[in-house]
């Protein structure tokens, strides 16, 4: 499965399920959404607003006027994250840092019991000559929070660190967190995050080329009903099995493989020895 756009980082899946096995994976629910109304079809709403969220990404960067880029680049994100089954609402979120200082978020999304299972925090507009930044490296700035939340934002520490240190150290802390840049999105997981494991999305790349491959990829990757349905086992859970199940096949494949040798070796040296002398002789 070619997916362009799409980067494993530090084998988020491992390498050999993502580059094989996720395909047969998500074909199943694939076909499934296929039957579905556009709006509970994730790759529907991704595909037919293609044209658009690339034209107002390519628009933010070519504006002078950083205010204006700030707020078409708001309209991109609701957009977006519209697109993936997401309510874009702005707050602050608390983190677990000294002082609990507020994050820069645009959506929270919980279980029915009220556990927060994602937060999506939105990075801040880079400047024309640093579009390709990454946004797990930059901190949040002041425009992105109220006038009110201002006093209490987190803007001294990037992105990457406020999440290691003051998001998923917390004890109620997401599942998930996506970070969405102007051309980027991250996916980030509780579990996998201590070796920055994540799933890295060149939203420009995937865009542009508008392939249905990889739109359908990162629907079933990055969408609500993917990461939170509101019924039934997430997809993410599902894939994270197979994977595993994945790995150990692949692991006691190797194990039986190397044993063979080692058994082939050893008949070996006896065929030409005639049995006669120990091995190291």
């Amino acid at each position: 499965m070619t997916l362009v756009g799409i980067e494993n980082e530090n084998e988020y899946f491992s390498a050999g399920f993502f580059s094989g096995a996720l395909e047969a994976e998500l074909a199943d629910v694939i076909s499934r959404w296929g039957e579905a109304e556009k709006a509970h079809n994730p790759i529907i709403r991704l595909a037919d607003g293609t044209v658009e969220n690339l034209a107002m990404i390519e628009k933010v960067w070519s504006m002078s006027d950083r205010v204006e880029a700030e707020e078409l680049r708001r309209a991109a994100s609701h957009r977006l994250l519209t697109g993936l089954g997401y309510t874009y609402a702005r707050a602050g979120l608390t983190t677990d840092l000294e002082g609990e200082p507020l994050v820069a978020g645009i959506c929270r999304v919980a279980d029915p019991d009220g556990k927060d299972l994602i937060w999506i925090l939105e990075a801040p507009t880079p400047g024309a000559d640093d579009l390709a930044s990454d946004p797990l490296g930059v901190p949040f700035i002041s425009g992105q929070f109220t006038a009110e939340e201002q006093e209490y934002a987190e803007l001294r520490l990037n992105i990457e660190e406020v999440i290691d240190r003051g998001v998923f150290s917390r004890k109620d802390g997401p599942r998930f967190v996506l970070v969405l840049g102007l051309s980027q999105l991250v996916l980030a997981e509780r579990r996998k995050w201590g070796s920055r494991s994540v799933l890295r999305f060149d939203l420009h790349e995937i865009l542009s080329r508008g392939g249905r491959e990889t739109l359908s990829a990162m629907a079933c990757l990055l969408a609500r009903e993917a990461l939170a349905p509101e019924t039934g086992v997430p997809l993410a859970d599902r894939l994270e099995e197979e994977a595993q199940r994945h790995a150990n096949a692949v692991t006691t494949s190797l194990k039986e493989t190397v044993r063979d040798a080692i058994e082939l070796l050893g008949q070996e040296v006896l065929n030409i020895t005639s049995g006669k002398y120990p091995l190291g002789m």
